[in-house]
């Protein structure tokens, strides 16, 4: 793993469930780009698609941090498809509590592609759409035969 990946991880991650979702215009905007305002909107697309499963869940995954015998109590409160959602959320964050450490690093990233650089975000761009289908290849890997 290379340091911009290790870096980035946590947005990456994140990112990742964007795409793994089918949702690739914004990461099509990204590598097309020309200026840094495409760029910016991309991104902002991109948080503005998961921001709605990350307030719904955020309450899913604070239920990991109760004792574990009120654990189910209150993972039982969601609905079967907010439930899968927030599960599949976690599994690809891996750390849930990594998120506010993936929205710093989103601030270095903004403040980059503002002076101009977009190299970055083109790679994180990548890298976000690999995770997907690496993602994705896990879970087909994971379903198992009847």
């Amino acid at each position: 793993m290379d340091s911009i990946e290790e870096r980035y991880r946590p947005l990456v991650e994140l990112l990742a469930i964007v795409a793994k979702d089918g949702i690739y215009t914004p990461f099509d905007k990204i590598m097309r780009a020309i200026d840094r305002d495409t760029v910016m909107m991309a991104l902002y697309d991109v948080l503005r698609y998961i921001a709605p499963d990350l307030r719904r869940c955020r309450d899913y995954f604070a239920c990991f941090q109760i004792p574990e015998d009120k654990r189910s109590e209150c993972i039982g409160k969601y609905s079967a498809p907010e439930y899968e959602r927030c599960r599949e959320i976690g599994r690809t964050l891996q750390d849930p509590s990594k998120l506010v450490e993936g929205m710093k690093i989103l601030d270095e990233l903004v403040e980059e592609i503002s002076k101009g650089g977009l190299t970055r975000a083109r790679r994180l761009a990548i890298l976000a759409v690999r995770r997907s289908i690496e993602l994705t290849l896990r879970e087909s890997t994971e379903i198992k035969s009847p």
